[in-house]
């Protein structure tokens, strides 16, 4: 695991969440729909996991960054 960026090496399982999947999370979903129309689709999170077979004794893990978004809608 590199503790600087929190990406595992030997990951099984990687994947981006962008902005369009989490639209109905959002409160101000005008904000994010001018956003996506505007062709920007920022990554808000990526996940790193490891997982092990099903034995006793062994435990998945997995590591979640957050990515640094500051969403704005323009007002004009």
């Amino acid at each position: 695991m590199n503790f600087k960026t929190g990406a595992i090496k030997s990951f099984k399982k990687e994947a981006q969440v962008k902005l369009s999947v989490l639209r109905e999370f959002f409160n101000d979903r005008e904000a994010v729909d001018q956003i996506l129309s505007s062709g920007v689709n920022p990554i808000i999170y990526e996940y790193f996991e490891h997982s092990q077979p099903e034995v006793e004794g062994q435990i998945n893990f997995g590591v979640t960054t957050l990515i640094p978004v500051k969403l704005e809608r323009n007002i004009t």
